[in-house]
Formats: structure tokens, C-alpha cells, sequence
């Protein structure tokens, strides 16, 4: 799991999200061969229990008094190599390991 937190409450924040597992990776596998590995990622919700795509579909929409609706959905950036974090954001990624042969 890669969780990342934009502490700014005024700009937002680009991340290279594949690159920065690739480097944890490597960082951890000095001595093995860490070219022969590759990473995939899925966004998941703050808890990570579900993939970001299925808390879309599950929240509630709520119609409040004045016919409008609440309930905004969560973003959901279809590129997961880079995130963009908004003030405050926080973002939830998980990564998978897979040796390159397979």
C-alpha cells in the first residue's frame, strides 16, 4: 500500500505513482534483481478495502430540500501512474508485484 497526503491547503500536487513504487522496490531489493519485477496499481478508497471504481458505484446520493443533490462522487483518475492531489487530499494505492516472465 502507498497512501499519499498533500498537506498544502492551497496548491495541488503531481506524484508519479508508478515510478515512486518502482523506487521502493528497488530500495528494498538491493541485492536480487529488481528490473525483473513489474508493478501494477489500483486506487482504492481512505480504508482500502475496495477499489476507488466500486465506492463510486456504491455512495449515496442524497436529494436535499431544495431538489439539488449531495453526495458528490470521489474523484477517480483513470491514469493511476500519476496522481493529482488536491489540497488536503489523501489518496490510497495498491501495489502488486509480478515477476516480468509471467
Amino acid at each position: 500500500m502507498i497512501r499519499l497526503e498533500n498537506i498544502s491547503d492551497k496548491t495541488s500536487k503531481k506524484v508519479q505513482v508508478l515510478d515512486l513504487a518502482n523506487y521502493i522496490f528497488k530500495q528494498a531489493n538491493i541485492n536480487g534483481k529488481s528490473n525483473d519485477f513489474i508493478a501494477s496499481l489500483k486506487e482504492m478508497n481512505l480504508s482500502a478495502t475496495q477499489e476507488i471504481s466500486v465506492t463510486n458505484l456504491n455512495k449515496i446520493t442524497w436529494k436535499t430540500v431544495d431538489g439539488s443533490i449531495s453526495g458528490a462522487k470521489v474523484e477517480n483518475n483513470q491514469d493511476v501512474k500519476q496522481a493529482v492531489l488536491r489540497p488536503m487530499a489523501i489518496k490510497v494505492y495498491e501495489v502488486t508485484y509480478k515477476p516480468r516472465s509471467m
